[in-house]
């Protein structure tokens, strides 16, 4: 973001030009970054999909009730690896294009600029979450296999089984807990070009991510610990949006305002 582009100010209409020019050069990044993580995530469901299948099938069968299943499988790795070196090359291409632009765009040193008629001694500033990024959408199906112990012994039968369906419901919710943590937290959009920034929304997508997974896990193995559980149903939502800061009430200082438009339109100008 060009750093001229100040809230409440005027604005060089060929700025904005500038801020387009560099969002439309970034499109192709974010299009081959976006189909290679549809990608990754369709293959994480149908790897699940054939752990599920492999259970209810029998062990003789699944050469040849599954391998139809597993050549999609082999299929979509290679879209994945066509997919990241695509990501590579528009990203090499995406980056090129920028540096052409930031020289053409280079700013001056020593600039002047006339002042905002906004009063902001009477006017404020207010977020709000307007500008609307996307939303996505998945449901998949669990089924909870209990790692069970069914040898038995006279003096410690009960307590084997009794690990044993710990450890399945454990399982059970961790993986659970991981396809809705990797849903919501699947990767940081529109990250600053400034280090600093990117840590900042690595951060807080470490930090999302563990949070989202502690609490479905939490969750899952409190419920498994006091009801037995077939199965269970996922059903994870992401809406994402930008805060816009709007300067609401907005007032105008009218001898500000006069001269903001004679400094504007110097040919059309407005006498006091």
């Amino acid at each position: 973001m060009d750093s001229r582009l100040i809230l409440g100010q005027l604005v060089d209409p060929a700025l904005v030009e500038g801020v387009a020019e560099m969002a439309h050069a970034e499109l192709p990044e974010k299009l081959a970054d976006q189909k290679l993580q549809k990608l990754i995530q369709s293959r994480y469901k149908l790897k699940g999909v054939l752990k599920q299948m492999e259970g209810f099938i029998k062990k003789e069968d699944h050469k040849e009730k599954l391998q139809g299943l597993r050549d999609e499988i082999i299929n979509v790795d290679t879209k994945i690896a066509t997919a990241a070196q695509q990501l590579v090359e528009e990203t090499i291409a995406g980056f090129k294009t920028k540096k052409k632009l930031r020289k053409q765009q280079k700013k001056k040193r020593i600039g002047m600029n006339i002042e905002s008629p906004i009063d902001f001694g009477l006017s404020g500033v207010e977020s709000f979450p307007i500008a609307f990024d996307g939303m996505d959408f998945d449901v998949q199906y669990f089924r909870n296999e209990e790692n069970t112990d069914n040898s038995r012994s006279e003096t410690g039968g009960e307590k084997k089984e009794d690990k044993g369906k710990s450890e399945g419901s454990h399982n059970f919710a961790s993986k659970v807990a991981k396809f809705a943590a990797e849903f919501v937290s699947e990767k940081v959009e529109d990250a600053s070009s400034d280090p600093e920034m990117i840590s900042d929304g690595l951060d807080t997508t470490l930090a999302t991510r563990s949070h989202v997974e502690n609490t479905v896990n939490d969750s899952l193995s409190h419920q498994s610990s006091h009801h037995q559980i077939a199965g269970t149903l996922v059903i994870v939502a992401r809406c994402t949006h930008q805060n816009a800061d709007i300067i609401s009430p907005c007032i105008l200082d009218s001898s500000k305002l006069m001269t903001a438009w004679n400094y504007t339109f110097p040919e059309n100008q407005l006498s006091t």
